[in-house]
């Protein structure tokens, strides 16, 4: 009886402990920023063909290219908001961009 009592509550104690490690890993990743900042330099847009069965699709991408050579992709929104030549910080979190006033 007291085997059993013991064995259940490693059990919730594991448990516990995992599901702990699993949501502060989580927490990390949904918090983490990555900073993009310079002077842009240079803004291109460019089109990729995209080859579906039997039709061809045009897709833009846009891009802009940091002072220090950094050269970063973009969404539509954001390559708007962007002047060349001005100091511009970018705030990356997962797949979102906006920019820092």
């Amino acid at each position: 009886m007291m085997l059993r009592k013991v064995s259940i509550l490693c059990i919730f104690f594991i448990s516990g402990v995992l599901l702990f490690f699993t949501w502060s890993g989580y927490v990390e990743r949904e918090f983490h920023v990555v900073e993009y900042r310079g002077q842009v330099i240079k803004k291109h847009k460019t089109e990729h063909v995209l080859d579906i069965g039997t039709s061809l699709r045009t897709q833009p991408s846009y891009k802009i290219v940091f002072s220090n050579g950094k050269e970063l992709e973009v969404p539509y929104s954001v390559y708007q908001q962007i002047n060349k030549g001005r100091y511009t910080v970018i705030m990356k979190q997962e797949d979102h961009m906006v920019i820092s006033k």
